[in-house]
């Protein structure tokens, strides 16, 4: 049977010659719509190659990159690399996952089956495949785990701990916007306002297999944000600047200057673990327990949401992708706030309820 645009394609229908013809009408519905392709001789391994280098690499972090090819070479490839591209079903993923659960990896399931489906979504978006069967493919359910978050006594004895020392500006910093460790090394003085208090979050540095330290874009396009600077550290970034102005003037030409503000002593750039250290080491000198510059960014975030602010200021503060991360990671803080919430509906509804009258 002939159908428009120069395409042939042929039917074996059993039944009436209606039955036929609607038959063809559907088909030729699908080719005008784009809901059917041209099979393509491509691999999945092929294309996911393709895929990682045209598409990840050129439009995601470097370290977002090296965790989508690891889940493509180590999973993906191995089990279903061989495929055809066009013979893959949703039953070659779900076997993919099933046998992960089993092995005790059901967040690397649920991680590969995102890589997959965005690979796939893009391959219908070319015209690759007329549709996702990752979309019909379910991974194992994993339930989000609550992250540790230490109590504010023991934040509020670490900071007094390092007060005045080189600790306390970047831990206060991070204890009170929530960036993230690899932003807060990345912060430059152009990304400071100190008039208004804010600070643009432009960048990361992280180290990358084969490259070492770089700076590269933020985690996701959400990641790039504005965030408000507390009073207090205003003050300590001022002092700070005046310092690093004088000791970079005293070394001259021997100083790195990369706008940096925190660096190492000849201005190169600082990695994050080494911060850690120094603030582990300082942590331990006080009797106290231990603390990671990522559990202040926990910290931060559940003094917010205890405190009523909305998911939303919090989600666009930390530079979370969607809302539903925020209240998935800290699902262990919203039960104390709804009962809140809840308790003053009730004591609305009973202050109105004496103040008027039903008739």
């Amino acid at each position: 049977m002939h159908l428009g645009g120069g395409k042939r394609r042929w039917l074996s229908v059993r039944g009436t010659r209606r039955q036929a013809e609607r038959a063809a009408a559907r088909l030729e519905d699908d080719l005008q719509s784009g809901v059917l392709v041209e099979p393509t001789a491509a691999t999945v391994g092929s294309y996911l190659e393709q895929w990682l280098e045209t598409h990840v690499r050129l439009q995601n972090a470097p370290r977002t990159y090296q965790d989508y090819r690891y889940h493509v070479e180590r999973f993906l490839k191995p089990r279903l690399g061989h495929l055809k591209l066009s013979q893959l079903r949703p039953l070659h993923l779900q076997e993919l996952y099933v046998d992960l659960r089993r092995q005790g990896h059901t967040r690397t399931a649920d991680y590969v089956h995102q890589v997959a489906r965005k690979a796939l979504n893009d391959a219908v978006r070319l015209q690759v495949l007329a549709r996702n069967p990752a979309l019909a493919a379910r991974p194992p359910r994993s339930r989000p785990q609550p992250v540790d978050i230490p109590s504010v006594e023991v934040v509020q004895a670490a900071l007094a701990a390092i007060q005045g020392t080189e600790l306390e500006l970047p831990i206060r910093l991070a204890v009170t916007t929530g960036v993230r460790p690899g932003e807060l090394v990345a912060l430059r003085w152009r990304d400071l306002d100190l008039q208004t208090g804010r600070a643009q979050i432009r960048q990361s540095l992280q180290r990358i297999k084969g490259q070492g330290l770089t700076f590269a874009p933020t985690k996701t396009h959400r990641s790039a944000r504005t965030i408000a600077l507390e009073a207090g550290v205003v003050q300590l970034l001022r002092r700070h600047r005046t310092n690093q102005t004088t000791h970079r003037t005293d070394l001259g030409p021997l100083y790195d200057d990369h706008d940096l503000i925190f660096a190492q002593a000849d201005g190169r750039p600082i990695e994050s673990s080494v911060m850690l250290n120094r603030f582990q080491r300082a942590l331990q000198r006080a009797g106290l327990p231990s603390l990671r510059i990522k559990d202040l960014r926990h910290v931060h975030a559940s003094i917010m949401l205890s405190e009523g602010v909305h998911p939303r200021v919090v989600q666009e503060q930390l530079g979370h992708a969607s809302i539903t991360l925020t209240l998935d990671t800290y699902s262990h803080v919203t039960p104390g706030i709804q009962s809140e919430a809840v308790q003053r509906v009730g004591n609305v509804l009973d202050t109105r309820g004496q103040s008027g009258n039903v008739a």
